[in-house]
């Protein structure tokens, strides 16, 4: 079996810091999930490894998500698609479309990427389609239009990373701060900081992303501070992992935005 390439691309070093008994570990090297077992080739050199629905309760943006991950098939880094979901009903009736956002578009070879359909997407792309309302999901891949030396984190160092957790206090709190230091050789007018996580199987179970830098100039460090999981109320996770996943990862991010996708047709 090949082995998967680490989606994280600096080195960091971790102090954990428990306020109670449960604590979860920075690791790349997790599982392959069973839902991996019919994983999908979009033709350009990933793969779906899987897709799954879940639903999210935060009081802000209530409703049905999607979450899963793709991999880089080949032997070279490559830009990560975006994907447009067609959600469909029983007869093949298009009910809704809704895009998959990579949380990294830069993938090392083997690398596994997550991506998620947030519940935002749904209320824009599928308004009123609630969780279970439909049978199945057509695949389009979408070109972002970004170059790779775009998207590429290399020189982007992260230093002594901090985690804590107090889950007897306020369960679903994760605290991660650290720094980045910019040795690419010249300014990053944009770069941020995210943390996946994933549960006891491998899946992909939510993130965070609320460390946007912008502006640092070479040579320079910026700090990160990153809150709570995000979609701890997925259905499926067992009790103590809708608060506290198993394993988490951090992810560098050098350039994430565009301005429009060109989306192919349906694959699937």
């Amino acid at each position: 079996m090949r082995r998967y390439g680490l989606m994280m691309i600096v080195t960091v070093l971790l102090t954990a810091v428990t306020n109670s008994a449960v604590t979860i570990a920075q690791s790349t090297d997790r599982p392959l999930p069973p839902l991996a077992g019919n994983s999908t080739d979009l033709g350009n050199g990933f793969e779906v490894l899987y897709l799954y629905a879940g639903g999210v309760i935060d009081g802000l943006s209530d409703g049905p998500i999607l979450l899963g991950e793709l991999r880089n098939m080949g032997d070279h880094p490559a830009v990560a698609p975006m994907l447009r979901i067609g959600l469909l009903d029983q007869a093949g009736t298009v009910l809704g479309t809704v895009d998959a956002m990579p949380l990294a578009l830069y993938a090392p070879p083997g690398a596994r990427v997550p991506i998620v359909v947030d519940a935002l997407s749904f209320r824009n792309g599928a308004p009123g389609l609630t969780l279970g309302g439909w049978a199945n999901e057509s695949i389009s891949v979408c070109d972002t239009g970004k170059t790779l030396g775009e998207v590429d984190p290399a020189g982007l160092d992260v230093g002594a990373i901090t985690y804590t957790i107090d889950a007897a206090v306020d369960p679903g709190t994760f605290g991660i701060v650290g720094s980045v230091t910019n040795h690419t050789g010249g300014s990053a007018p944009y770069l941020d900081v995210v943390a996946a996580f994933y549960a006891a199987d491998g899946r992909f179970v939510g993130f965070d992303s609320a460390a946007v830098l912008t502006g640092v100039a070479s040579g320079a460090e910026a700090a990160f501070a990153l809150g709570s999981l995000n979609y701890s109320y997925l259905d499926g996770l067992a009790p103590d992992e809708r608060f506290t996943p198993v394993t988490w990862d951090l992810i560098v991010r050098r350039e994430q935005r565009f301005q429009t996708a060109t989306c192919g047709g349906p694959i699937t």
